[in-house]
């Protein structure tokens, strides 16, 4: 019987056949990574692979390859107008926040 961790599907299974002719089950975890998505919007980035170097896995701007376009700009936006003092940190969006603070900086 496989141990409770090794019952997921997400486990690659492979036969395995050791010194003493018995036939056993070898576990691996999937370490394949997915396809990178905006932390806030959650929609697939554009111009980001999951494999390859640094410069290539993210685009060359701020947050690039952890947020996209559209929200990056609302996130500059927020931030402007943090500074302007036309609206209060409680007014940005929570799930912004965390930019508009580290944009402000």
């Amino acid at each position: 019987m496989p141990k409770p961790k090794d019952r997921s599907r997400s486990m690659k299974r492979k036969n395995i056949r050791i010194p003493s002719g018995k036939s056993v089950i070898r576990y691996k975890r999937d370490l394949t990574p997915g396809t990178p998505k905006c932390a806030i919007c959650k929609k697939k980035l554009g111009g980001s692979s999951p494999v390859g170097s640094k410069t290539q896995k993210r685009a060359e701007r701020p947050f690039g390859g952890v947020l996209c376009p559209s929200c990056l700009s609302k996130a500059i936006k927020a931030s402007t107008r943090l500074k302007e003092k036309a609206i209060t940190l409680e007014e940005v969006d929570i799930s912004f926040r965390p930019y508009v603070e580290v944009l402000l900086k």
